[in-house]
């Protein structure tokens, strides 16, 4: 929900758009776009991040569930194969 702030600025922007020459406002727009191409690729990146840690993680964490399940049922084997 947008407060009084917001509303202004929107406002602002509104009157600016209106009085600024055509070669300004496209000026504008490539520089909003390319800056917002620039954070779109820095986000990409850290969730690519996130997601290879999430699958390392996870690898990590198997690994020790089969180790530990193994041994279980090792010992399991031994205790049940001597009687």
């Amino acid at each position: 929900m947008p407060n009084g702030h917001d509303m202004l600025n929107d406002a602002e922007f509104e009157t600016w758009l209106k009085s600024t020459e055509s070669r300004d406002l496209l000026e504008f727009t490539a520089r909003q776009g390319y800056t917002s191409a620039k954070e779109i690729a820095l986000i990409k990146e850290a969730v690519s991040e996130l997601q290879k840690k999430d699958r390392r993680t996870f690898g990590l964490v198997g690994s020790a569930g089969v180790f530990v399940g193994g041994i279980i049922v090792g010992i399991g084997q031994i205790l049940f194969k001597s009687n």
